[in-house]
């Protein structure tokens, strides 16, 4: 995850506290498993290209999917300052 996807969170008040190693079949599992370490975690959102087995672990209110070649938009941003806000 480059600089770039960094400042441009930052920008909007948006901080990446964490992510997970790149497991490409069980990416939802892997998120799951550190949540569950991590139970002061509870507003998080996931930023993927992809869905892999999010659904299995009840994940999809919390991505927010990103298309792999346009990467991460404004549209996105607001995206994700809604589903923060909704956590609340």
């Amino acid at each position: 995850m480059g600089e770039y996807l960094i400042e441009k969170l930052n920008r909007f008040n948006l901080k990446l506290y964490a992510r997970t190693d790149s497991d490409i079949v069980n990416q939802g599992k892997t998120i799951y498993n550190w949540l569950q370490k991590h139970l002061n975690v509870k507003h998080y959102i996931i930023l993927d290209d992809n869905v892999y087995d999010y659904e299995k672990y009840n994940l999809m209110d919390h991505l927010v999917y990103l298309s792999f070649h346009m990467g991460l938009q404004y549209t996105h941003i607001e995206e994700c300052i809604k589903k923060v806000q909704m956590d609340f």
